[in-house]
């Protein structure tokens, strides 16, 4: 019998996603083998633990390593291959004015890399368009990829920029 959850704890059991390897189901009972052992060692019901404070306010930004990029010798470090991602086509775009209205016009199958609107991100029909986040100012990033998508799109960004990828620019997230 499927289960089915709400998008409330959707998002909590995916913030505390380690790596994309774990199921949600192994998120949870890893979150339950901690809180279990909590209360082993203070002598509480697992119905009394409380559960770490991360899953109770959950962060968009969620720190899990350090992601260098790179664009023209200038490179940084992020906490997330997701703030990574968006920070070197942040760094794209302070290189050249027009880089995010030219960036708007590449797309993938399904998918714009920005738009104006969360929507507007998803060819297909919009029902992703709550895993859109704001890049800046008014521009949406789809940022519901996977690490290879992520490099397949910032490599599109660098030929947008008329960057070489691997030379004058890159992303590394592994």
């Amino acid at each position: 019998m499927p289960t089915i959850i709400d998008l409330e704890a959707h998002k909590l059991i995916e913030n505390l996603r380690e790596n994309m390897k774990e199921s949600q189901l192994d998120i949870i009972k890893r979150v339950m083998k901690v809180a279990a052992s909590e209360d082993h060692q203070n002598t509480h019901t697992l119905a009394e633990a409380h559960l770490p404070t991360k899953i109770i306010t959950p962060s968009t930004d969620r720190q899990s390593g350090k992601y260098n990029y790179w664009v023209k010798a200038v490179s940084k470090t992020a906490g997330s291959q997701k703030q990574a991602y968006k920070e070197f086509l942040l760094e794209l775009a302070d290189n050249d004015p027009m880089f995010l209205q030219k960036l708007a016009m590449e797309s993938t199958a399904s998918r714009r890399l920005i738009a104006k609107s969360a929507q507007a991100l998803f060819l297909k029909g919009a029902d992703l368009a709550h895993t859109a986040e704001l890049l800046t100012g008014d521009w949406f990033v789809d940022v519901n990829l996977s690490k290879t998508q992520k490099i397949a799109r910032a490599k599109i960004a660098c030929q947008v920029a008329n960057l070489t990828w691997g030379v004058n620019a890159k992303l590394e997230l592994a």
